[in-house]
């Protein structure tokens, strides 16, 4: 799954969603298919990590693609919404998001790397 990288920009100390149409193995992931699923975000500036945790699998993986107004990208759809508040991300820089999945039939990978731009609120 490695190989491609996301980008995506937000204003520092907002709320923001991470989206995205999730396939393993030629198939879309549905909640049963996944075990766990586990974030780490890390300044790029220095390679810091700033926070991680758990995500609770069925509040954030969908057993049908949404297509609600927040996606925009195609009329397919998503299966996975990580939804951030804002106090994840308040100082302005570049952060990179890994998400390691756990699959039900035991296997472990890590999704495309998330990169972030965090915009300066007073400087802009």
């Amino acid at each position: 799954m490695k190989g491609n990288a996301f980008y995506g920009k937000v204003n520092e100390d907002s709320s923001f969603s991470v989206m995205g149409r999730v396939v393993v193995a030629g198939t879309l992931w549905t909640q049963a298919s996944v075990s766990g699923i586990t974030y780490k975000v890390f300044a790029t500036v220095d390679g810091s990590e700033v926070t991680s945790g758990t995500l609770t699998v069925g509040s954030v993986v969908f057993d049908t693609l949404q297509t609600d107004s927040r996606w925009d990208i195609d009329s397919v759809g998503y299966n996975f919404r990580h939804d951030n508040d804002h106090q994840v991300l308040t100082n302005a820089g570049r952060y990179r998001i890994e998400y390691e999945v756990t699959m039900s039939a035991g296997n472990r990978f890590l999704l495309d790397p998330i990169f972030v731009d965090v915009q300066d609120m007073l400087t802009r």
